[in-house]
């Protein structure tokens, strides 16, 4: 069990920005389904119906899935929702950076941690929805749990 300092269990942060219902659910369920994660050992938000604050002291890791929302638009043809949440990455990657917190990019997730480390990100070498294993190796199991 992985405790924050008030004794609490520490969660996997899920962090999703689908609008649509049924694709936001679907990203969940295979998140903790490949994660072999259960509900109650993960806190799922959803960023397109509003930004929360975060504590990092309450999560091991950061999982951010992916959104219909395009990082290399300029900025003016950006909608409020879509720069509300860039904005929010890029305070919490301040976070993520200084705290050393693992952190995983999926299609969007990617994008914008590319984005806020100064990356160009484009189309150019864009691939189709789909998913692949990854695995932890044994380095990495020993520094995170």
């Amino acid at each position: 069990m992985i405790e924050n300092k008030q004794g609490s269990m520490r969660k996997m942060l899920i962090l999703q920005m689908r609008p649509e219902d049924e694709a936001a659910d679907s990203e969940f369920q295979a998140i903790l389904r490949v994660g072999e994660l259960g509900p109650d050992e993960v806190r799922r938000v959803r960023l397109e119906q509003g930004i929360p604050e975060i504590d990092m002291e309450d999560y091991y890791a950061i999982i951010a899935g992916g959104s219909p929302f395009d990082v290399s638009m300029d900025q003016k043809e950006k909608g409020q929702v879509q720069k509300d949440i860039e904005a929010f990455y890029d305070k919490l990657f301040d976070q993520v950076v200084s705290s050393d917190v693992p952190f995983f990019g999926a299609c969007s997730g990617n994008g914008l941690l590319g984005r806020y480390s100064g990356a160009r990100i484009s189309g150019k070498y864009s691939e189709p929805i789909g998913s692949v294993d990854i695995s932890i190796t044994e380095e990495g199991e020993k520094t995170l749990f």
